[in-house]
């Protein structure tokens, strides 16, 4: 093989690497994002407070009750998943 042949591999790879990091970092913000929106705060504090298997027949059926009353969900559950509200909110309050 000669130089400029590696050189193009080696770039190539760097290339695909720097790609991937990338997708990596937007794939962080992106749930960072969501943990810190009222949806993601919403299914976090019921799981936080061992309520989720109790009222939600599944994972995805606690995402799409919490995106349709993200506004609301607070005024809607218990006072375990509040308090467990309240130490999510408290994560977040030094941002």
């Amino acid at each position: 093989m000669n130089n400029s042949t590696d050189l193009r591999d080696a770039l190539i790879a760097i290339t695909f690497i720097l790609g991937l990091a990338a997708i990596g970092a937007r794939v962080v913000t992106a749930v960072q994002d969501h943990n810190r929106s009222e949806r993601g705060r919403c299914y976090r504090a019921h799981k936080a407070a061992g309520w989720l298997h109790i009222r939600f027949k599944s994972s995805g059926h606690a995402v799409d009750w919490c995106a349709a009353h993200e506004k609301t969900w607070r005024t809607k559950v218990n006072q375990r998943v509040l308090n467990a509200a309240k130490k999510i909110d408290a994560e977040y309050a030094g941002e």
